[in-house]
């Protein structure tokens, strides 16, 4: 895990400026190898940038590149590639790709959004229609539900409202928010093996969500054995690798790293210096100079 960490640390592109996804697009037309396309395909999604022909000309060699490339990561290339695929009415391509992610997610909102573009792509506008019905239905249906679960855990306990909000996910499997709510409702009476599999069903949900990676390693961090902190340390690294000025992951990452070096482990110090100074660069000045006196010890 702390090996895979250096590469969630280093300056990619899209940290740079604004004229970043130019500097990405320049090296990779001068040496298209799979790390620079791969930094072309992170730019854009970071940026919002809709450029499908540019997908298509990069993500199938990132593809092909996964003996490198996290899971995590490779399901965000597979979204960018059927949606670019989609627009570009290449919808074999999009098919093709689809395929994977339904059966790695099949109950995943996201999932549901592709096909029903996948089906508006093909046409079948009404099917499309009753995809879209489908996933609103479920988000105000589950919405109604957990409202409820809120009312009684105020009347009756947290207890209770554990149990209502179970029975509310286990109808509405789809539902993050109830996922969520039944998450700190778990972490509030300290459950933390609960809690931790709730975050494990978000991840499935919403696997590209930056905050569940956070809060999955925090709950890691808190079990507290070796295993469990090198996990977060991993989880912590998607999380700023997705959101690079996220003090809150960066926190958690310090923190990490600082107590698997304490208890003996061996930790890169190059992937530890840069977690601070990250760390540094995200906190405002007074909050970053707190930041130094508590992670001073990394030179030890």
């Amino acid at each position: 895990h702390l090996s895979r960490s250096r590469s969630s640390l280093r300056a990619l592109p899209c940290s740079m400026g604004g004229d970043s996804l130019s500097e990405a697009l320049r090296v990779a037309q001068l040496r298209p190898s799979a790390q620079a396309r791969r930094d072309v395909l992170d730019c854009l999604r970071q940026h919002r940038v809709r450029a499908p022909h540019t997908v298509l000309e990069h993500a199938p060699a990132v593809l092909k590149s996964l003996g490198w490339l996290q899971q995590d990561e490779q399901y965000e290339v597979l979204e960018q590639l059927i949606e670019s695929a989609v627009e570009m009415g290449d919808t074999s391509t999009a098919e093709r790709h689809f395929t994977t992610l339904k059966n790695k997610f099949p109950n995943s909102r996201r999932v549901g959004r592709l096909r029903g573009l996948l089906l508006e792509a093909a046409g079948r506008c009404d099917d499309a229609v009753a995809v879209y019905d489908e996933l609103l239905k479920a988000e105000a249906d589950g919405a109604t539900a957990m409202r409820r679960a809120h009312a009684i855990g105020v009347t009756h306990g947290p207890v209770k409202r554990i149990e209502e909000l179970v029975n509310v996910v286990q109808t509405y499997a789809q539902f993050v928010p109830a996922w969520k709510e039944l998450t700190f409702a778990y972490i509030e009476l300290e459950e933390l093996q609960a809690a931790k599999a709730c975050v494990e069903q978000l991840l499935l949900l919403e696997p590209m969500e930056s905050s569940h990676s956070t809060l999955y390693g925090e709950i890691l961090y808190t079990l507290g054995t070796k295993e469990h902190i090198e996990m977060a340390v991993h989880y912590f690294s998607h999380a700023v690798e997705h959101c690079p000025r996220s003090a809150r992951a960066l926190v958690g990452l310090c923190s990490c790293l600082r107590e698997l070096r304490r208890r003996g482990a061996e930790v890169d110090s190059e992937v530890q210096a840069a977690a601070i100074e990250r760390l540094r660069g995200a906190l405002a000045p007074k909050a970053a100079a707190a930041a130094k006196a508590l992670f001073s010890d990394h030179r030890d």
